[in-house]
């Protein structure tokens, strides 16, 4: 997250149906982060636990559909900013 008002999307297409774990691993001790995630009809699936602390990491776990895309939106809280990385199982 380059600033406070950056805001970064990352789309994948579902291998299966069923559970999918989404882990944002903060690079910074900065950034608080922020993540939801949205089916390809733009409604929204959910959002990760508040990362209260800055440098926190975050876990979120949800169903989904073979063959369905989804869009992962990261973005800041409280006007931080930092590296991180991002990674779908």
């Amino acid at each position: 997250i380059m600033d406070a008002q950056d805001i970064d999307f990352y789309s994948f297409v579902s291998p299966r149906t069923g559970k999918v774990v989404i882990e944002l691993r903060n690079r910074s001790d900065l950034l608080i982060p922020a993540l939801a995630v949205f089916r390809s009809d733009r409604r929204n699936v959910g959002f990760a636990p508040d990362a209260r602390n800055p440098g926190a990491s975050l876990r979120y776990s949800f169903d989904t559909e073979n063959g369905q895309t989804y869009y992962v939106q990261v973005s800041s809280e409280s006007g931080s900013a930092g590296a991180y990385s991002l990674r779908v199982d």
